[in-house]
C-alpha cells in the first residue's frame, strides 16, 4: 500500500515541480514521507504484538495451558515471520520463495522443515503458527483412497449378493 501512495504522491510531486508548482511540489514529498512514517510505525507495532503474543505463549504453556496458534505461515509478511523462535532473516526469506514458486506450504511441519530450526524451536513454532488450510499429509490420503475402494468393494458385494 505504501508502494501505491508513494509512487501516486512522488509522480504529483514530478508534475508540480514541472509546471512551476513548487509548493505543491514539496507538499507532495511531504506526503510521501509521512506514508513511510505511517508504514514503518505500523510495521513496528505488528512486530511488538506478535512477540508480545510469542512471549505470552510461551509461558502459558510452560503453566500447561492451552493456547491456539496465531499466525498463519500463508499468509504472514515476512517482518512477522523474522519474529519466530529460532528463525533467522535468510531462512524466512528462502521458505518465502519456495512458497511463491511451488504455492503455500502444506503443513506447519513443512514449514518448519524448509527452515532448519533445531526441534526445541520447531516445538514452539507449531505453537505459535500454523497453516490454513492445513492439508492432509500423503498416508492420511492414502488411508482415505482404501477406505472408499473397500466401500466400493464392498457395495459392489452387496450387490452381486442382492442378484443371487
Amino acid at each position: 500500500m505504501f508502494k501505491i501512495v508513494a509512487s501516486i504522491l512522488g509522480a504529483l510531486a514530478v508534475v508540480s515541480a514541472c509546471v512551476g508548482q513548487y509548493v505543491l511540489a514539496v507538499l507532495f514529498a511531504l506526503g510521501i514521507g509521512v506514508a513511510y512514517l505511517v508504514s514503518v510505525f505500523k510495521i513496528k507495532s505488528e512486530i511488538e504484538n506478535t512477540q508480545k503474543k510469542i512471549k505470552e505463549i510461551e509461558q502459558a504453556k510452560k503453566q500447561g495451558i492451552q493456547t491456539k496458534p496465531f499466525i498463519d505461515v500463508n499468509k504472514a509478511p515476512l517482518h512477522i515471520l523474522e519474529q519466530l523462535p529460532g528463525t533467522d532473516s535468510e531462512s524466512i526469506k528462502n521458505a518465502l520463495q519456495l512458497k511463491e514458486q511451488n504455492g503455500p506450504f502444506p503443513s506447519i511441519n513443512v514449514f518448519i522443515h524448509l527452515l532448519k530450526v533445531k526441534p526445541i524451536f520447531g516445538n514452539v513454532i507449531r505453537d505459535v503458527a500454523y497453516c490454513d488450510p492445513e492439508m492432509p499429509s500423503v498416508e492420511q490420503i492414502e488411508a482415505e483412497k482404501r477406505a472408499k475402494v473397500e466401500e466400493l468393494e464392498r457395495q459392489i458385494e452387496e450387490k452381486k449378493a442382492s442378484k443371487e
